[in-house]
């Protein structure tokens, strides 16, 4: 009776089509769900920015724009954390000297850290 065992191939085909059947039900049940960490920073962002843009952009502390839910500087508490903070610590911006918010000498006023917060960051037209 040759014919009723079923070969190595086929016995390895039907696990790994049995695994992928498992992983496609699981991401479809929401059991494991890949992108739910890397949510969290594009979400704050686009919370933060849609602020800044409803008040205007120009004339705006960046400081009075608060972040909740996030841990933009990674001290393990979001409370304090500000729109001024997450622009500093998760997307690079410095001031004109090239001081970052850990320095003493740290200008949030300055024009090259508005224009980066500002313009790049949440795509705003002017940076005052």
């Amino acid at each position: 009776m040759k014919g009723t065992q079923l070969p190595i191939n086929a016995m390895i085909i039907l696990i790994m089509g049995t695994l992928i059947l498992v992983g496609v039900l699981t991401m479809f049940l929401g059991v494991w769900n890949p992108s739910a960490g890397g949510t969290g920073l594009e979400a704050a962002k686009t919370t933060a920015c849609q602020q800044l843009i409803s008040r205007g952009c120009v004339n705006t502390d960046l400081d009075s724009i608060s972040i909740s839910d996030y841990d933009a500087d990674g001290d393990g508490d979001s409370t304090n954390d500000n729109l001024e903070v997450l622009c500093a610590y998760k997307y690079g911006c410095v001031d004109n000297e090239g001081q970052d918010m850990e320095s003493n000498y740290f200008d949030n006023d300055d024009k090259n850290f508005l224009k980066c917060c500002k313009v790049d960051v949440c795509g705003c037209s002017v940076y005052k």
